[in-house]
């Protein structure tokens, strides 16, 4: 693998640029171990980690137990872990198998705020987003299928992979969308709403529309 995708190479950017702009909940880059970079052909990205599990490492690249939302899903509190494991399931696919991350490695309790109720600034969005563009560009190298949840996530994946929207459906959850992108290489982008407010795979008037999303 090229050095931009050495796991001790990351772990330095992150911990440089944490140090620098003072994220105080930590990072988490990889939801699944290092080495699913060599062989995924499906990737999950989600804009940045949230609330962490009690006793949760705060500060780590990658999760090399596994996919997290696997490992962790009877300590979890977040709706989307559920979400998640129902995607793969859908896609007939295993946890591991899915690349799964962030595009902005560090912490928060949201996009405003941290867990301590601090401002996370435009400055630290923008760093860290940087470093999610760097990371992802070269990581999404060999991925045919992006699953990018909400819009922050999914703008900045279509600029990196310079792709088109060719479909857009109602999701079968009031107004919201799902839209699909293609680029040059054949590669697909399926933007989907935050799966943790809204949980299509539990609902079953959303499954159709996933079906045509999806090609399935």
């Amino acid at each position: 693998m090229l050095l931009l995708m050495d796991r001790n190479n990351w772990s330095k950017k992150l911990s440089k640029a944490d140090a620098k702009y003072h994220f105080p909940d930590g990072y988490k880059l990889l939801y699944s171990p290092w080495e699913t970079l060599k062989k995924a052909k499906i990737a999950f990205i989600s804009l940045n980690p949230g609330k962490p599990p009690k006793n949760a490492e705060l500060k780590v690249v990658s999760d090399e137990r596994g996919n997290s939302y696997e490992v962790e899903k009877e300590i979890t509190e977040s709706e989307i872990t559920h979400q998640f494991l129902s995607l793969c399931k859908f896609l007939e696919t295993l946890p591991n198998e899915v690349l799964t991350g962030t595009i902005c490695p560090f912490r928060s309790a949201d996009w405003e705020n941290f867990l301590d109720g601090s401002t996370f600034t435009d400055e630290q969005k923008r760093i860290g987003l940087s470093l999610g563009e760097e990371f992802w560009l070269e990581a999404l190298n060999k991925i045919n299928i992006i699953i990018s949840v909400g819009n922050e996530t999914t703008n900045l994946v279509v600029k990196i992979l310079d792709a088109k929207k060719n479909l857009e459906i109602n999701s079968g959850w009031g107004n919201v969308k799902l839209r699909r992108y293609e680029n040059s290489q054949n590669k697909m982008i399926i933007h989907m709403p935050h799966l943790s407010r809204f949980q299509l795979f539990s609902r079953q008037n959303c499954i159709k529309p996933l079906k045509i999303i999806f090609n399935k």
